[in-house]
């Protein structure tokens, strides 16, 4: 499996998170390939998930964690900031609120 095809499956939430961590460190964190771009639907789509029960809060943070901040995941196009806050969000519960379905649900109502 390609560098790229393990991001764009990272970005997707396309396994479940341990399997997608195990493959994100099969290769070095850089990355200078073409880039995979996380849109607002990418986010939508997991937090949905999260509200509905198919993935729990520690999973989505984990999630997140891998995505944020790595070399050759862009954000959608006139979104960053807006993207990027989310992933913040979600990345560390520690330092904002706890994740529960309803912050998800505010977070989604956000996109």
């Amino acid at each position: 499996m390609a560098h790229r095809d393990i991001l764009l499956e990272l970005v997707e939430l396309a396994r479940p998170t341990s399997e997608l961590e195990q493959l994100a460190h099969m290769y070095p964190y850089d990355y200078e390939g073409t880039p995979v771009s996380l849109t607002r639907d990418h986010l939508k789509n997991v937090l949905t998930q999260c509200i509905e029960g198919r993935i729990p809060p520690r999973d989505l943070e984990r999630w997140a964690g891998l995505i944020e901040g790595r070399p050759g995941i862009d954000y959608e196009a006139g979104h960053e900031e807006q993207l990027s806050e989310v992933l913040f969000q979600l990345s560390t519960p520690e330092i904002n609120e706890v994740l529960t379905p309803q912050k998800c649900w505010r977070l989604l109502n956000s996109l």
